[in-house]
């Protein structure tokens, strides 16, 4: 069985106390690092589009997720919400930032 260690209440955590999987406290890690810094090379955007990592939103799984929108509310505070494009779906349905 996988050793388990706490995992920082900021860094991706759904409650106090919570354990993660080592490996997947690794992986939030990165990912949330890579966010940051994307806002901080890009500092007047709130969103951006990326490649969904497996495991990055631990411990919900999202199979048939292809990408995440990254969402900056405030520096250091960004929301992450997978996404699944649908085969065939018109592609103006969904904007980034449009509304629409």
């Amino acid at each position: 069985m996988a050793k388990r260690k706490k995992h920082a209440p900021s860094r991706g955590q759904l409650k106090p106390n919570m354990t993660v999987p080592e490996r997947f406290g690794r992986l939030v890690d990165k990912v949330m690092d890579r966010d940051r810094e994307y806002f901080e090379q890009h500092p007047g955007e709130t969103e951006y589009l990326r490649p969904y990592v497996p495991g990055e939103l631990h411990p919900l799984e999202f199979k048939d997720a292809t990408d995440v929108l990254v969402t900056q509310i405030s520096p250091g505070i960004r929301t992450r919400q997978p996404v699944m494009w649908v085969p065939g779906l018109n592609s103006t349905v969904f904007e980034i930032g449009g509304g629409k």
